[in-house]
């Protein structure tokens, strides 16, 4: 059987966002660590309060440090990352327990996948492929947050176009001298309104570029995705780990030196 790739191009406008300083409030930090069942440390995983703009990602080793204001402090934070149930853990219990935040597996089973080179395979771009589009979705390195994502609704109307290659994502301008963005494929949620719902790939597909200005490709062929289905959400997710956060810090302050 012949599977004829789908590629995806959508553009992101990618700068360094000064957000407003905000004012000083009692708050309680909570540090650890997330892992497997094999006692292993588990990156980037989205850790935060729902509905509150509390919330951080966890180092490449698996730490984080979350500030939880006062006002939150009766209500439970959540772990959640690709290929791993999500769990909700008391914000006391985090705070009087310091034993490792252990998260369970998914266990997934792959369709087999058959690709013949020997034929011409049809191939289509599906999303903005042009940058005078820039103006229908940007997103911005934002320094006043734990992170950012952008979702773009995909809609395939052609049941033969179903193996994903590589998506593309445009870089307007980046200041930085090394970042990360994670790609992600989640189903369409109809329970929910249409919003984006789980992810559709159990992986998690980082990565680290440190382009200036142009197209940052993500080469999805070895994963052998194949989506038999007529729309899905392609997300782009910022990662940052503490290293990065301090670098915006030491930016804002620059900043706010020069042009005080």
């Amino acid at each position: 059987m012949i599977r004829k790739p789908l590629l995806f191009k959508t553009m992101l406008f990618i700068t360094l966002y000064f957000g407003e300083v905000l004012g000083t409030t009692a708050q309680v930090m909570v540090n650890g660590t997330v892992i497997d069942s094999q006692d292993r440390p588990i990156s980037y995983v989205n850790i935060g309060i729902l509905n509150a703009k509390a919330g951080t990602l966890s180092n490449a080793d698996g730490s984080f440090r979350l500030a939880v204001p006062d006002s939150l402090q009766d209500r439970s934070v959540v772990f959640s990352a690709i290929g791993f149930y999500r769990k909700e853990l008391p914000v006391k219990l985090l705070k009087e327990n310091m034993s490792p935040v252990k998260l369970e597996e998914k266990v997934t089973r792959l369709k087999n996948v058959t690709i013949s080179a020997k034929k011409k395979q049809n191939k289509k771009w599906l999303g903005n492929t042009k940058k005078r589009l820039l103006g229908l979705g940007q997103m911005n390195y934002d320094s006043s947050a734990a992170g950012g994502a952008f979702a773009l609704l995909i809609q395939n109307n052609n049941p033969r176009l179903n193996y994903i290659q590589e998506v593309k994502l445009y870089i307007m301008r980046n200041t930085l001298p090394e970042f990360k963005i994670r790609a992600r494929l989640l189903e369409v949620d109809n329970k929910n309104n249409g919003l984006p719902g789980d992810d559709l790939v159990h992986e998690s597909i980082v990565v680290t570029s440190g382009i200036r200005k142009g197209w940052l490709t993500f080469d999805l062929s070895s994963y052998n995705i194949i989506l038999e289905r007529e729309s899905f959400y392609l997300v782009f997710e910022w990662i940052y780990e503490d290293t990065d956060r301090r670098h915006i810090a030491r930016q804002y302050k620059n900043f706010m030196v020069e042009h005080p």
